[in-house]
C-alpha cells in the first residue's frame, strides 16, 4: 500500500477522486432513501385516513338506516 502512495501524483489523484465520487454517491443515495421513506409514509397515512373516513361514513349510513 505504501508503494502506491510513493508513486506519481496521477495515481494519488485517481485514488482521491475515486473516494470522493464514492462518497458523493453514497450520500446522494442516503438522501434519496430518506425522501422516499418520508413520501411513502405520508402517502400511507393519507390513504389510511381516506379509508377511515369512508368506513366511518358507511357505518353512519348503516346506523341511520336501522
Amino acid at each position: 500500500m505504501f508503494a502506491f502512495f510513493s508513486r506519481s501524483i496521477a495515481a494519488k489523484l485517481l485514488f482521491v477522486t475515486g473516494i470522493s465520487i464514492g462518497l458523493v454517491l453514497i450520500l446522494a443515495n442516503l438522501a434519496l432513501i430518506s425522501q422516499t421513506g418520508d413520501r411513502v409514509q405520508a402517502s400511507t397515512m393519507e390513504q389510511s385516513n381516506a379509508e377511515a373516513i369512508a368506513h366511518e361514513g358507511k357505518s353512519l349510513e348503516r346506523s341511520l338506516s336501522r
